[in-house]
């Protein structure tokens, strides 16, 4: 993990603590290279549609495990994200990248090496289809990011009202 970064601290803000003091995760991050380098994973970028953002924040004020600190950053409108948007359920079919659900813009990711050599090859096949269904793609990305956020903070919500609902009562006898 790279340390704090000062040309995001104070520009970004945590969406659970407010906090604006980030470390970064990229390149060359062994994860990062692990992704890259590791020619297997070339099955899941493009035939199972997985993706990994180019860079992840890690906020330093957040209480808790690193992995539930950890957001996602769109530079095209500034929001940030939690990386649960586009896991589980929602983790696969991502083949034209992570879309951000507020802009619609896509959020930079990073290309396996030898997927990189597949699209190379398969270029005209890829710019054919995108031609054709690219833009309905996007759309239906966006939709997806969109439900699967709003999922999760009602989840997050109803956790907060059964946990503050379920706390024993006291009497003042």
């Amino acid at each position: 993990m790279r340390p704090i970064n000062p040309d995001i601290d104070g520009e970004v803000e945590c969406p659970r603590c407010e906090g604006s003091v980030f470390s970064v995760l990229a390149l060359p991050d062994p994860v990062y290279l692990h992704m890259i380098l590791n020619p297997g994973l070339m099955v899941t970028e493009l035939f199972l549609g997985l993706r990994m953002p180019n860079k992840m924040m890690v906020c330093e004020t957040c209480p808790g495990p690193v992995m539930s600190r950890v957001f996602i950053h769109c530079s095209a409108c500034g929001t940030t994200h939690e990386p649960l948007i586009w896991s589980g359920r929602n983790g696969f079919g991502h083949w034209l990248g992570l879309i951000c659900p507020d802009c619609g813009a896509r959020i930079p990711y990073l290309l396996n090496v030898t997927s990189w050599l597949v699209w190379s090859k398969l270029s005209p096949v890829f710019w054919l289809l995108w031609w054709l269904f690219g833009k309905r793609y996007l759309a239906w990305e966006r939709k997806r990011a969109v439900a699967e956020r709003d999922r999760l903070q009602a989840r997050s919500m109803e956790q907060f009202n059964e946990s503050h609902s379920s706390a024993p009562e006291q009497n003042h006898s």
